[in-house]
């Protein structure tokens, strides 16, 4: 698992580099502001729904502090996400 950046997640966008942003806030922090082409799964639904990400590109994931999105982020690689 490595920390990215906003800055460099940008550039990945910009760059058109293939990944996943996957979004794991909860629907209000996701009202109040969304990326568009972000894929929303809240954390709490993960589980159910790792047959909606790819595990054959990277997947960068976000949550509003951070904690949320390490958690999740470990849960992947430990089933089989790089």
């Amino acid at each position: 698992m490595q920390e990215i950046s906003v800055d460099e997640l940008a550039r990945w966008h910009d760059a058109g580099k293939t990944f996943t942003l996957l979004d794991v806030r909860e629907p209000d922090e996701v009202a109040a502001a969304r990326i568009a082409w972000a894929t929303w799964i809240p954390m709490a639904e993960v589980p159910q729904r790792l047959a909606e990400l790819k595990k054959d590109e990277p997947i960068a994931v976000m949550c509003h502090h951070g904690g949320r999105s390490a958690r999740v982020a470990g849960f992947l690689l430990a089933n089989g996400f790089a």
